[in-house]
């Protein structure tokens, strides 16, 4: 799991991690010395409110924006993050990658047409049933789609051995100071 990493956190770090995710990762839930240093959060990301993004110094997401159901979902969460003045960083993988991380052994399987990821989804055992509840999830991005999602963020695309995996969008420093509620 991703933040296993984080798991080695300790309070003299004096960092607190909100996973928010849309079921409850009891797992994840880390304390030490009474100081909760990961919590897990179960709610829709697109409606959290810019007052409450300012409770969070920094706004992370890795591999994440592209499971909200539709893009108006992911929009709407993009609106808030880029109202919010906060900085972040946004990674998803790159749906023109010829390799993609849901589905490794099928070329661009991020661009087949929706029926097919329907039928092969995330694994090889998917049923027609949970490859269209799947399919529902992910909402592969390009480079193009996350540009128009954070029109002032900077962006990289990662490419390891020259292969195009990942898109970055970041602000590194905040440029709001007003909370608006």
């Amino acid at each position: 799991m991703f933040w296993e990493q984080w798991w080695k956190i300790s309070e003299q770090d004096r960092l607190h991690v909100t996973l928010l995710n849309d079921y409850k990762l009891e797992e994840a839930e880390r304390t030490q010395g009474g100081t909760r240093l990961i919590e897990n959060i179960c709610r829709d990301a697109t409606t959290l409110t810019n007052a409450e993004l300012h409770n969070y110094d920094i706004i992370f997401a890795n591999s994440f924006l592209e499971h909200l159901r539709t893009r108006d979902d992911q929009k709407k969460l993009a609106d808030a993050i880029m109202a919010s003045g906060l900085p972040f960083f946004i990674q998803v993988p790159n749906k023109y990658s010829p390799v993609d991380p849901h589905r490794p052994y099928a070329p661009f399987f991020a661009i087949y047409p929706s029926f097919i990821r329907s039928r092969y989804g995330p694994g090889p055992k998917t049923t027609l049933m949970n490859g269209r509840r799947w399919r529902m999830d992910y909402n592969p991005l390009g480079l193009r789609d996350m540009q128009a999602l954070f029109p002032t963020a900077t962006f990289k695309v990662e490419k390891p051995f020259g292969i195009p995996m990942s898109i970055l969008a970041f602000r590194a420093s905040s440029s709001a100071k007003a909370v608006m509620a």
